[in-house]
């Protein structure tokens, strides 16, 4: 038999795994992968956004939940919407880095 105690001691418990849950939800890479980069697209990671690319003002805007992913492949071949606009800045990111290390 159940107290009070013991209940609000789980709905305590289930309260703080739902305020955990949004930052270590999966997450899916959109954008462009390339070979000297870190991230492949359709890369997922289990615990969120990992570092550094989370502090990236584009790039971390290629990163979605597993139940957007097929909007989101859908939005990024399609001019205009906010994801293509992202995956074109990590392109355009991704040659100004490679020029300025002497790449092509």
């Amino acid at each position: 038999m159940e107290t009070k105690a013991t209940k609000k001691n789980v709905a305590a418990k289930t309260k703080a795994l739902q305020q955990k849950a949004p930052k270590e939800r999966p997450v899916i890479y959109v954008g462009p992968g390339f070979k000297d980069w870190r991230l492949n697209h359709c890369m997922i990671f289990r615990s969120g956004i990992p570092a550094p690319e989370g502090d990236d003002p584009v790039l971390r805007r290629l990163f979605v939940t597993p139940d957007a992913l097929n909007q989101a492949l859908a939005d990024i071949k399609k001019p205009g919407t906010a994801l293509h606009t992202f995956y074109m800045q990590a392109v355009a990111k991704h040659t100004q880095e490679m020029k300025a290390r002497g790449g092509n």
